[in-house]
């Protein structure tokens, strides 16, 4: 039987909120101990996942999220900004929930001017 842990799994979302404007909030994924070995979060349901490559003088003007999907960048990374002028950094093994899926939206930047692979998991 899977045990409650203590460990948490850190998480940056951005959601569009009452106001029509995109907001970032900090969440975070409890992990259950299947065991000594490893712990792992419950299972989120995906309908399919991408590989996006994205070069480095990437700036993506306001837009939003074709669908609710978890970024994970592997190599580089990416920095998002909402209309209220807030940046967020979504760095390699780093989660970033995009869930602006109406409204303003956001825009999106290569971080560094850096080339970066990321796995885009289209959430069900």
């Amino acid at each position: 039987m899977r045990q409650p842990s203590k460990q948490l799994l850190p998480f940056l979302r951005n959601i569009t909120g009452d106001d029509g404007q995109s907001h970032f909030e900090d969440g975070a994924l409890p992990y259950s101990a299947a065991d000594y070995e490893y712990q792992s979060t419950d299972n989120i349901a995906v309908n399919a996942f991408q590989f996006i490559l994205s070069l480095g003088n990437l700036s993506f003007d306001f837009h939003n999220g074709p669908q609710r999907q978890i970024v994970l960048p592997l190599t580089g990374g990416i920095e998002g900004e909402n209309g209220d002028g807030s940046h967020r950094q979504v760095r390699p093994g780093e989660i970033y929930f995009g869930e602006d899926t109406a409204g303003q939206g956001h825009i999106t930047r290569a971080l560094d001017g850096q080339v970066h692979i990321s796995i885009f998991a289209h959430l069900a």
